[in-house]
Formats: C-alpha cells, sequence, structure tokens
C-alpha cells in the first residue's frame, strides 16, 4: 500500500496558489484584525477604536479621551504580549516550512531531530544551576544543536544518506533528552526550581514587558 504524494514527500504535491497576492493580502488583513481584536480580550474590556486611537496618541495624531489605566493595558500590559506572540508565531511558522522542506513531509514536527527536547533539557539545567535568564536561553539554544548534532551523527553512523534512519534517530534522541528532562524535574527543588522548570516547558507569555521588547 503506497502512501500519497502529499504525505510521501514528492514536490508534485505541492501546489502554488493560483493567485498570491490576493491571498498573502487576506493573511496580512486577518493578521492585523486578530492583532487589534486580541487587545479587547481580558477581565478590563478596551474597544478597538480605543486601541486605535491609544496607538495614534503616541504619534501625536489623536487627542486623549481615555484614562491613564487603558493607556497602561494596552502600551504595558496587552501590547508587548501580543507583538511578542506574532514574532514567536512567525518564527515557528519560519521553522516549521524550514522542516517541511528539508523532510519534504508537510506532518513533520521539531520532535524529529529532537530538539525540542534538547532545548528543553538545557534550559532545565540552566534553571537548576540558578543561572539568568539570557544563560538559560543560551544553555536551550546549545542543547537543541547539540540534539541536532547527535541525530545527525547517529543517522549517518548506520546508514547515509537514509531519511528514515534519521527520524529514527531522531525519535531516540527526543525520548533521550526527554529522559533527562524528567531526571532534571526529579532532582530540582520542588519549591522554586521545579515550578520554574514546569512554567518554562509550557511556554508563556506573561512576563513580556516594553523592555524585553
Amino acid at each position: 500500500m503506497s502512501l500519497p504524494r502529499e504525505i510521501a514527500g514528492s514536490p508534485a504535491g505541492w501546489r502554488a496558489p493560483a493567485r498570491p497576492r490576493l491571498l498573502l493580502a487576506a493573511t496580512g488583513l486577518a493578521v492585523l484584525g486578530l492583532f487589534l481584536w486580541s487587545f479587547t480580550i481580558g477581565p478590563y474590556p478596551i474597544p478597538v477604536a480605543t486601541v486605535v486611537a491609544v496607538v495614534l496618541h503616541q504619534a501625536n495624531l489623536a487627542e486623549k479621551t481615555w484614562t491613564d489605566a487603558v493607556e497602561m493595558v494596552v502600551l504595558d500590559v496587552r501590547g508587548p504580549r501580543i507583538l511578542a506572540a506574532l514574532l514567536i508565531g512567525g518564527a515557528l511558522a519560519a521553522a516549521g516550512a524550514t522542516y517541511q522542506n528539508l523532510f519534504r513531509n508537510p506532518l513533520v514536527s521539531p520532535g524529529v531531530l529532537g530538539v525540542s527536547a534538547g532545548a528543553g533539557f538545557g534550559a532545565a539545567l540552566g534553571i537548576l544551576a540558578g543561572l539568568p535568564g539570557f544563560a538559560i536561553q543560551a544553555m536551550a539554544f546549545a542543547s537543541g544543536l547539540l540534539a541536532v548534532g547527535l541525530t545527525v551523527w547517529l543517522g549517518r553512523s548506520f546508514a547515509r544518506d537514509t531519511m528514515l534512519v534519521l527520524v529514527v534517530a531522531g525519535l531516540v534522541v527526543s525520548a533521550f533528552f526527554q529522559a533527562l528532562i524528567s531526571l532534571t524535574k526529579v532532582v530540582a527543588d520542588p519549591l522554586n526550581q521545579l515550578p520554574t522548570i514546569t512554567f518554562w516547558l509550557l511556554g508563556g507569555l506573561h512576563r513580556m514587558t516594553p523592555a524585553a521588547l
């Protein structure tokens, strides 16, 4: 039983949109609409018109008719989180497109090469060592590269240029680093370090500030 070309990884499965410019414009408008709508979500309701007016006020294009609390929520609380979400989403989309192009398969994920588990272990190890935030991010990046390098080394050790062997090696490396993450959680301080590791692995934008951007 053979797989469809779209799943098997054949470039013939990809079809360019008939009107790429129209699709790009529609996607851009959808992102802009979601961007503005995101400001209205939360326990402190703010209309979209007020959000636009607050932004225009920063460029001296609108008079201030709202309270300082509204401006703080838009610019200092929700604004940085929404912008960070856009940047992170763009980075993930670029990474996903790179993976799809590399494996010629639209179903791939970061776990294929073990990079997600490797980065998670590096961050958990940095938190366990009490390192500052920037050092934790650097350790996560370095550990992710280590996982990818280990996957490629294992794949080439058993069979050269075989995609299936590379994928299996990535799954093995991912399981190995997941086990290391579990071991790190076991030895971490349950009151301080363990919650930090758990929340870092889950991800979140609640700590985003204008200075962080």
